[in-house]
């Protein structure tokens, strides 16, 4: 499946996308990725204001890009391997061989190989993973967070914990909020496991730190300890690029183009954006979303309640963290008004990025959408296989 949507990937970036997309930022990420392999963080053209490339902040003599590097980082090493678009297919593979990791983690192993294939033929992944942008990279990221926390949280191993770690940090250096949405979840899953060893300590009045609490926190700390460090990064690469370790470059850039709700503007376009336009833009792009984006469309977005439904009422909280990622990343966008400008004017169809590229800011729901289409795709074929005879099963599928 990895193999299959490495080909499908490559295919899509060079056949569909030969001149690049209609979202500019991918000049940005590849002048970034062309500035690290010089060795540099910042242009420093010749004459003021006669080279200005697409959000590039100029600070005196220099220009740097708004974005942090990790993604054009990637991009990078595709270039020493031979191209760009060798990091293209390395993180679509990637992608799909952690959703079925993730997956299988979470439920089995047979789950995890179909969610795989799901995620393969999703249309959203096949779009965005086909283009120079930091949805698909950052994705990869949190995914192989995700795998390695639950991993740790089932073996006790602490290099897992500390891999956990380190790739939620290098998540949150390349897109920090991003990175904190899809953490979320899981982050409430670390304090549910917290709690449940402390009362456990309690009731079986084992001193404090000795017991199940002291085996915890060991497990965890690698992982707050490497993700910390990754924010350290970040504040450091800020202090070398902004001057100020709390101020982004992208907050440099537009310092009201954030979250938040209240006066929003960017490169002159500007919009109060109220709680009431988060939601309804929200709602738009979820109907954009699972009407069209996910895998088979309406088809797998029903799979995908079903094997909800199927799933969660006797999940453990492990399941639910992962499946928790969707309300997350809904939530966490609602508050965001780049869904709002992905969509452009919400009463034109086709008017924003989002109608050629998909919702891609709801791009981290995509993998745990298409584990539970692939549980509701099991349990709709467990019923099958218990009311109908094989002949009968036969006839029915040939004729799906």
């Amino acid at each position: 499946a990895a193999l299959a949507a490495a080909v499908a990937v490559f295919l899509v970036a060079t056949r569909v996308f030969p001149y690049r997309s209609l979202n500019h930022d991918e000049a940005v990420y590849l002048q970034q990725a062309a500035l690290l392999l010089d060795g540099q963080l910042s242009l420093f053209p010749p004459v003021d204001d006669a080279f200005r490339p697409w959000f590039f902040v100029p600070d005196g003599g220099r220009l740097y890009p708004k974005y942090a590097p990790v993604t054009a980082a990637i991009f990078a090493v595709g270039k020493l391997l031979g191209s760009y678009h060798v990091a293209l297919v390395g993180v679509a593979a990637a992608l799909v061989a952690l959703t079925y990791a993730t997956t299988a983690e979470a439920f089995d192993r047979q789950t995890g190989a179909l969610a795989a294939l799901l995620m393969a033929a999703t249309p959203q992944f096949l779009v965005e993973a086909s283009v120079f942008l930091s949805y698909a990279p950052t994705g990869a990221l949190n995914l192989a967070f995700a795998w390695a926390y639950l991993r740790a949280d089932r073996t006790g191993d602490p290099r897992l914990a500390a891999g956990a770690g380190a790739a939620t940090g290098l998540a949150f250096f390349a897109r920090p909020f991003t990175a904190v949405t899809f953490a979320a979840p899981f982050l409430a899953h670390a304090g549910w496991r917290l709690l449940s060893a402390t009362r456990h300590d309690w009731r079986s009045g084992t001193p404090p730190l000795t017991g199940r609490l002291r085996d915890r926190v060991a497990l965890l700390a690698p992982t707050a300890a490497l993700g910390l460090v990754g924010v350290g990064t970040s504040l450091a690469y800020n202090a070398a690029v902004t001057g100020d370790p709390l101020l982004f470059p992208y907050e440099a850039f537009a310092p009201l183009d954030g979250l938040g709700f209240g006066h929003r503007e960017l490169l002159g376009y500007s919009r109060e954006f109220t709680p009431a336009l988060g939601v309804r833009a929200t709602a738009h792009a979820l109907v954009a979303l699972f009407g069209a984006w996910v895998v088979a469309g309406p088809l797998g977005s029903a799979l995908a309640a079903l094997g909800a439904a199927s799933a969660l009422p006797d999940a453990d909280a492990r399941v639910a963290a992962f499946g928790g990622v969707v309300p997350a990343v809904v939530l966490g966008n609602t508050y965001f008004w780049g869904t709002l400008n992905a969509l452009g004017a919400l009463d034109t169809r086709g008017d924003g990025l989002a109608d050629f590229l998909g919702p891609f800011y709801h791009f981290d729901a995509l993998a745990p959408v298409a584990a539970f289409a692939a549980v509701g795709l099991l349990a709709l074929a467990a019923r099958v296989r218990a009311r109908w005879p094989a002949g009968r099963r036969a006839r029915l599928v040939a004729t799906a």
